[in-house]
């Protein structure tokens, strides 16, 4: 099933939007009931739970998040964005065994993959970007 790149763009801009407000209801019309989500180093998320985890993962530990898209591609039912992430991270996010002294910015280049069914909907995301940036900013000035 191939998707529209005009589809691709309207799914990708509506996830960052649903993102960047934490909104849970906007951000759940996209999905499946039953998706797989992997982001960066964190264990796998499968389930009809696996969303609300992610996103409250996410919003939990980030005041802000603004997304900038560098450009989006198409192959068959998966879409592939690249963005920047510009977050901000509260006091006390931890990032493995690191625990934020406190808030900070960090803008991470990111790669998002997203596999949607005949429905539109996302059933699998792939969130890839490295972590040891926002590790070492948590950790404050030596």
């Amino acid at each position: 099933m191939p998707i529209a790149l005009s589809t691709a763009t309207e799914i990708v801009d509506r996830y960052l939007v649903a993102e960047e407000q934490a909104d849970f209801e906007s951000i759940s019309d996209l999905f499946s009931e039953n998706p797989r989500i992997k982001n960066a180093a964190n264990p796998e998320l499968t389930g009809p739970d696996a969303l609300m985890v992610f996103c409250r993962g996410f919003w939990d530990r980030t005041e802000q998040r603004a997304f900038e898209v560098i450009d989006i591609s198409v192959q068959a039912n998966t879409i592939y964005a690249f963005v920047n992430s510009a977050l901000t991270f509260r006091a006390g996010a931890t990032f493995g065994p690191v625990i934020a002294r406190g808030t900070f910015e960090v803008t991470l280049p990111t790669a998002l993959k997203f596999v949607v069914n005949e429905n539109y909907k996302i059933i699998d995301l792939l969130v890839c970007h490295e972590t040891a940036t926002a590790a070492r900013l948590a950790v404050g000035p030596r």
